[in-house]
């Protein structure tokens, strides 16, 4: 399934773009070889994301019951 990216953001100091999306999806795009670098699924739609200045953490939103 494929729905809108509702946060991206860089990881600092690499050429990798983190990406939640209401499709279930957190993905890590390295933009040197146009290629998704890892998926993570949720089980819930992500509505958003933060990402660490140490560019190895992110935290992503969801919502929806438990």
């Amino acid at each position: 399934m494929q729905a809108a990216a509702s946060s991206v953001n860089f990881l600092t100091g690499s050429h990798v773009l983190a990406s939640a999306g209401l499709d279930e999806q957190l993905m890590l795009l390295d933009r040197r070889s146009n290629s998704v670098g890892a998926s993570v699924s949720a089980q819930r739609p992500l509505h958003s994301m933060a990402c660490k200045d140490d560019g190895t953490t992110i935290a992503v939103g969801a919502s929806g019951e438990a």
